[in-house]
């Protein structure tokens, strides 16, 4: 992935991680590669809930495609805390995409592919989370 140098991330060779390699409890470190390359973790915050839950969000950046061919773009997945962290109150959680064609100025796909990557994005969120909530139930 090229997008390493134009972001700043570390341009030295990035750990891969597969699927079963990752930890439940935390998260792996920033420029972390998955699938073969298709993904990197650019970002991350975990809120310690020392400031305010209207101050401070947890979120995790990740980028996917390649700036050199057809399609790239970034997710954010994002939670915020209501009350305490010790509190179980509630949390508002975010799903953010931005996807293009980085070669040239048009989308990289027919309108229906976001269309459908969008469903199919909130899905998969709407399970990881379905996953949590089960675990802590």
């Amino acid at each position: 992935m090229l997008m390493n140098q134009i972001l700043g991330v570390s341009p030295e060779p990035c750990k891969e991680e597969l699927p079963r390699q990752l930890l439940q409890m935390s998260l792996p470190p920033k420029s972390t590669v998955f699938l073969r390359g298709n993904f990197m973790l650019l970002d991350q915050h975990v809120s310690r809930g020392t400031q305010s839950p209207m101050e401070e969000s947890s979120y995790v950046d990740i980028a996917f495609g390649d700036d050199r061919k057809r399609f790239a773009g970034f997710h954010r997945f994002e939670i915020m805390r209501e009350g305490k962290p010790e509190s179980s109150s509630g949390a508002t959680i975010w799903y953010s995409c931005i996807a293009c064609n980085p070669s040239v100025d048009r989308y990289p796909f027919p309108g229906w592919t976001f269309t459908l990557h969008k469903f199919y994005a909130i899905h998969l969120f709407r399970d990881g989370i379905a996953e949590i909530l089960k675990d802590e139930m």
